[in-house]
């Protein structure tokens, strides 16, 4: 482990934006670390006008308010500024770590000299029950846990890095999805990023179906296609996180459905070819589906084929619009610019 000094081994530091429903939780869970390191506690509230700050107060060593809400790039390059640790730990405000993260996270860095950041995994317990929750946190677990554990992002949901490196890149960039294009940086520099899957934490989110798809459209989907094309990362990245194989053919594959059932309305015999391209999708995501059969029950698994449809069209979706914005707006600028 590392050794303390008067400052602080790791900062831990969580941005907040009006996240009083699961920031105690997240506090909490931060401040009962059972490690032999120290550590400070820094919340960073994004101008928040619900009780979030008074919530941070009763357990963060350091609250910081902006006065205007930047988004959460921001607001961890804040925290970072104000961080005295060798280590900068990034925990979103609606995780909740185990007893254990902070020890096993800096363990992880202690004992592999080559590797620079670190990040866990979401676990298969997430706290919200409803239909769409229990479906898109699990997915997010199912995909991390089959990831290659040599990562080419950066989660910053529950990631840690050292303080020196975050330095020398800069910190966090201004775009969404800045975590995976802090990553990019990092791997281009050459060091290595390590995902720990035995590493699990909670996720706390409520989704709906509503915010499921403007998340996987607008925050996730187009602006990551567009790193991707920035940074050229199409080729190292397939295969990690949700850039696999698996999920560009079922995209595809669904668009085809929808033009067969749409043409089927002059030629019914299509309706058959559609269900046995469906078929194909089904086997397609059969791991997938086993999974979560596996996970929670058989009925579950059926109930979220769907869920799971909607998820492929919308990142289909996203990799076209993505695609378009950048081959329109991107492709001449600086690299300078996004």
């Amino acid at each position: 482990m590392m050794q303390e000094s008067r400052a602080p081994a790791v900062s831990v530091i969580v941005p907040g934006f009006n996240s009083s429903s699961t920031l105690e939780a997240c506090l909490r869970a931060i401040r009962n670390q059972v490690c032999r390191c120290s550590f400070e506690l820094i919340y960073v509230d994004d101008a928040s006008d619900d009780d979030s700050v008074a919530i941070a107060e009763k357990w963060a060593d350091r609250v910081i308010k902006l006065s205007d809400s930047s988004g959460p790039s921001l607001a961890r390059n804040a925290g970072a500024q104000a961080a005295r640790g060798q280590v900068l730990l990034f925990i979103d405000s609606d995780i909740e770590i185990r007893e254990d993260t902070v020890h096993k996270l800096l363990n992880v860095l202690d004992q592999n000299p080559q590797v620079r950041a670190v990040f866990g995994s979401y676990d298969s317990l997430p706290r919200a029950p409803s239909l769409v929750s229990q479906y898109r946190n699990l997915l997010h677990h199912y995909i991390h846990q089959e990831s290659s554990v040599e990562a080419e992002t950066f989660w910053a949901g529950c990631g840690a890095v050292y303080r020196k490196i975050f330095d020398e890149l800069g910190g966090f960039g201004r775009w969404p999805m800045e975590d995976v294009e802090f990553g990019y940086r990092l791997r281009a520099k050459g060091f290595a990023i390590q995902l720990e899957k035995r590493i699990q934490v909670k996720h706390l989110k409520r989704w709906t179906l509503a915010n499921m798809i403007r998340t996987d459209l607008c925050h996730r989907g187009i602006p990551w296609v567009r790193l991707l094309f920035k940074y050229q990362r199409w080729t190292r990245s397939a295969g990690n996180l949700n850039l696999r194989v698996v999920d560009f053919a079922s995209a595809g594959l669904l668009f085809l459905i929808l033009l067969l059932i749409l043409a089927s309305f002059w030629d019914s015999s299509l309706l058959f070819w559609a269900g046995l391209v469906f078929t194909l999708v089904l086997l397609l995501n059969l791991r997938t589906y086993l999974y979560f059969a596996r996970i929670r029950s058989f009925m579950f698994a059926l109930r979220v084929v769907p869920l799971h449809a909607t998820y492929h069209l919308v990142c289909g979706l996203a990799a076209i619009a993505g695609s378009f914005l950048y081959l329109i707006f991107e492709k001449h600028r600086s690299q300078d610019h996004f």
